[in-house]
């Protein structure tokens, strides 16, 4: 019952949706300032303390990390997350 509830407010949201294009397209252009607002952020913080990283690799390391966390095999990624950051960042 409580998914076909999300389905159905997945569905009504499209059809609500399907014809704010403008709407969707301001909605993903702020979405991606917000998140690189955050990557910048702990960019600030892991130099703050002292950790010598370029923006390049320290970006590539956050996105994947990101995605990784999606991978459904853990609880909310946590323990995905947490061991990949350990282990990436110890590469670098």
């Amino acid at each position: 019952s409580s998914i076909n509830n999300k389905v159905i407010g997945i569905i009504e949201s499209i059809v609500v949706f399907r014809n704010k294009k403008c709407t969707i397209i301001k909605l993903i252009i702020a979405a991606f300032f917000v998140y690189l607002s955050s990557l910048l952020l702990r960019f600030i913080i892991y130099k703050s303390l002292g950790l010598n990283i370029d923006l390049l690799h320290f970006f590539s390391i956050v996105v994947f990390v990101s995605f990784l966390t999606q991978i459904p095999i853990s609880f909310a990624g946590i323990g995905i997350r947490e061991g990949s950051y350990i282990y990436l960042f110890s590469q670098v």
